[in-house]
């Protein structure tokens, strides 16, 4: 659940644009990704929020977005994006899987997680 957003942030995660060269998304997802996991390192409630999907906004109250917060810091301290790729991405450039490392095993054993392209932004979307 919340390990997969983090793993998205934390293995890839308020930038992009939808059009142009298909390296151009790719670019935009992978700092949005970096975007996001700075702001779980930095226990930034707001910021995580706006890098959530609609969907995972729906399923999340901010008392338990905020307790997992402070478990993800915890238990791992500051989270590093390594080796951070975008897997697949459907031709329509608006759902894309990334996969990404931080140096964490406990992170880094997940298989990397999904995120859409909705409001303007790239966001994470495995809740």
């Amino acid at each position: 659940m919340w390990r997969k957003t983090v793993l998205a942030a934390v293995a890839v995660l308020s930038l992009a644009a939808c059009g142009g060269s298909s390296a151009r998304p790719e670019l935009a997802l992978k700092a949005a990704a970096q975007t996001h996991t700075d702001a779980i390192n930095d226990g930034d409630l707001d910021r995580v929020k706006q890098h959530m999907s609609t969907r995972c906004l729906s399923e999340w109250d901010d008392t338990s977005l905020r307790e997992t917060l402070t478990l993800i810091h915890t238990m791992y301290g500051e989270i590093t994006l390594k080796n951070v790729k975008v897997t697949r991405m459907n031709e329509k450039e608006t759902r894309a899987h990334v996969e990404g490392t931080s140096g964490i095993e406990a992170l880094d054993q997940g298989d990397g997680a999904w995120w859409v392209y909705e409001n303007g932004t790239w966001r994470a979307d495995d809740c």
